[in-house]
């Protein structure tokens, strides 16, 4: 069916040919780029993506379980895609801002969203890596907001959720091969005859690509175990969860004591950005302590903005899988900027602290410097504990207590139970100076005697300080 859609003539919409059964795509934002094309029954290998470039769509590959533009584990279009209706936008669109397309068809049908890996929504550029999803929040907003969910059928290795790749030069054949790029697949809960659309909002990536298809991906897998459990000791202090606060806390932690029931600890929901946490009064036992955290340096300067986070739900986080710290490791904070600071009144004592950075979905600062200013210190000093957060762990149903202690480090903290004790977990030394950060386990506490508090200013307790480089 060939038809001419209306408001063409409308300063800033496009209108696109109609080859098929999705009967329209208006777009709104265009500008002089080219307008999108619906394609009939056409999806499938080496299928053009869009209307301005000779891209095309191809199978994924992968190899040892990562998505690789040469990997020789091929991972061929999903079922439900293949002859199925696509919409082909202008590449160019991809950072007009504001932009959206509307798209009908003639009976409700299952949308499929292809979303660059590469966008890093929340930081407004392409710094996601190519193989784990792109970022949703900030210029990917519209994607939360749309009630976009993430299509896992198991074609993909260890549970990852499904992948298409791009052919960029147009000029190889067959699913994995000449590939560039890679899309992750959304979809809507509910079958329509429209769907809303926008674009990434930035440049350097490509194009959102949409399927209408008559068929559904099915449901999904299901779950497998993640790695066998390893011992994990209960802190003899508290175990502090600290991520976005809708997300789950991890069995034990600490509660908030003017909320009882409140184990998790964060400045805001998932994929929001900015807040910090205020000063919250947690109680360990029978003790009570407070903790805050921000994006102040070392220096007293703020750096970067903080952004709450949570990766989904974990399948060793529930029965029959369950392992300790999975929960704490779905969510966290993260700074983009490389500085994320705690800062806690204590108990007079001495604390030996592990503290966890992992965001399960992508691999983070490679290199987190570790500072604290104590009652045994005159300012900051650099603890020698560096930690990493440069982990693949392959999605967050994949995340395991082992996984979480290999992300783990370990240094004490003297406290005189006045003033604060302040940590900062610096990644600004790294090739990637993201840090992410989920919670702390503080142990073995040592209860001065009343003759040691005095000394502690003066860095007596500097002695069992402990140092070990994970």
């Amino acid at each position: 069916m060939i038809g001419v859609l209306c408001c063409a003539g409308v300063m800033g919409l496009g209108s696109g040919e109609v080859e098929g059964g999705i009967t329209g795509v208006t777009e709104v934002g265009l500008g002089g780029d080219t307008p999108a094309i619906i394609v009939s029954g056409g999806f499938g290998e080496d299928a053009l993506t869009f209307s301005d470039r000779t891209h095309q769509h191809n199978g994924a590959a992968f190899s040892g379980g990562v998505l690789s533009t040469t990997g020789t584990e091929i991972v061929p279009l999903p079922n439900y895609l293949l002859g199925q209706d696509y919409v082909r936008f202008a590449n160019n669109a991809r950072e007009n801002d504001p932009y959206s397309a509307t798209v009908t068809a003639d009976a409700p049908l299952h949308w499929y969203l292809l979303l660059d890996n590469r966008v890093n929504g929340p930081a407004g550029n392409n710094s996601s890596p190519n193989t784990t999803d792109a970022e949703l929040g900030g210029a990917l907003q519209w994607v939360l907001d749309g009630g976009w969910e993430r299509v896992n059928t198991g074609i993909s290795p260890g549970n990852q959720g499904d992948y298409t790749g791009v052919d960029e030069g147009g000029n190889a054949v067959g699913a994995g091969q000449g590939l560039n790029q890679f899309y992750s697949v959304w979809t809507q809960p509910l079958t329509s005859t429209s769907i809303v659309v926008q674009s990434n909002g930035i440049g350097g990536n490509n194009m959102i690509s949409l399927v209408g298809s008559t068929e559904g991906a099915g449901p999904p897998p299901p779950p497998e175990p993640p790695d066998p459990p390893v011992p994990f000791a209960s802190p003899t202090f508290a175990l502090v969860d600290i991520g976005a606060t809708d997300g789950r806390p991890e069995p034990g932690a600490a509660e908030d004591l003017l909320n009882p029931g409140v184990a998790q600890h964060g400045g805001g929901l998932a994929n929001q950005n900015g807040p910090l946490l205020p000063e919250t009064i947690l109680l360990a036992g029978g003790d009570a302590f407070t903790i805050e955290v921000d994006n102040v340096d070392q220096t007293g300067a703020p750096v970067g903005n903080l952004d709450w986070r949570d990766a989904g739900d974990g399948v060793g986080g529930d029965p029959p899988f369950e392992q300790p710290l999975v929960k704490l490791g779905e969510d966290f904070v993260k700074n983009n900027g490389g500085i994320v600071r705690v800062k806690m009144v204590l108990p007079a004592g001495a604390f030996d602290v592990t503290s966890f950075h992992v965001d399960a979905r992508f691999d983070q600062a490679d290199n987190i410097q570790i500072f604290v200013d104590d009652a045994a210190t005159d300012g900051y000093v650099d603890t020698g504990i560096v930690a990493s957060a440069d982990v693949l762990i392959g999605g967050v149903n994949e995340l395991s207590t082992a996984d979480m202690l290999g992300v783990a480090a370990d240094f004490t903290v003297i406290s005189d139970g006045v003033n604060p004790v302040m940590i900062v977990f610096d990644g600004r030394q790294g090739t990637d100076v993201e840090v992410p950060f989920n919670g702390l386990a503080i142990n073995s506490r040592i209860i001065p005697e009343p003759a040691s508090l005095g000394l502690l200013g003066l860095g007596s307790f500097a002695l069992v300080r402990r140092r070990r480089v994970v």
